[in-house]
């Protein structure tokens, strides 16, 4: 299997959570045809992504949906939830740890603030330690990413000691840029400008 463009790869994400809400539906079988239409894509669209995957479909019944749900884990690398630390235990943070859906896909280990009232307790089951043992813990754990939902003043001293620990991606909530070295993947979700985005196609109050 040849590399995956970026662009491909976040709409496997769509395909995978639509395909999980079909399957709760009590479907079986869907057309490229449906998930094009569901997804506001093409059926070309849709056929090509899902080539990388080889001749899944079926003539007259479409995709299987079981097996196509495991085979995009599989290349999603979540065929299990993946470990990760939270950095930054505010109302977002806090948040995170005790969404059931978030935790689905991500097993957060350890948790790391700069309150003392919060270092040593355990938030949602989830072990809470000073920002300063990010290393060791990091180390000790083996984790590769990092949820990051500091202050945007501390990123740029959060950021580095994340990378230096072996973080190899970070899921970024806060609206200060990282820079990284090549092999550090960071996705920003920068919640203000969504709204912005959501707020031009709203009518004016």
């Amino acid at each position: 299997m040849g590399r995956i463009p970026p662009a491909t790869v976040k709409r496997l994400c769509f395909y995978l959570h639509l395909l999980e809400r079909l399957r709760e539906e009590g479907k079986e079988y869907v057309s490229s045809r449906e998930l094009a239409y569901r997804l506001g894509l093409t059926d070309t669209q849709v056929r090509r992504d899902l080539v990388y995957f080889g001749k899944m479909g079926k003539r007259g019944m479409g995709y299987e949906i079981e097996k196509l749900i495991k085979e995009l884990k599989k290349i999603l690398k979540i065929e299990k939830p993946r470990r990760a630390i939270l950095v930054g235990v505010g109302n977002l943070g806090t948040a995170l740890l005790g969404s059931p859906f978030f935790r689905e896909r991500v097993e957060i280990v350890a948790a790391f603030d700069a309150d003392i009232n919060k270092i040593g307790r355990k938030i949602h089951g989830v072990p809470v330690y000073s920002d300063s043992e990010i290393p060791r813990v990091g180390r000790e754990m083996k984790v590769k990413i990092a949820i990051l939902a500091t202050p945007p003043e501390a990123v740029h001293v959060i950021a580095p000691v994340l990378i230096k620990s072996g973080i190899q991606g970070i899921l970024n909530f806060t609206p200060a840029t990282i820079k990284t070295p090549p092999g550090v993947f960071v996705h920003d979700v920068d919640l203000t400008m969504e709204l912005e985005y959501l707020s031009f196609f709203v009518e004016k109050e």
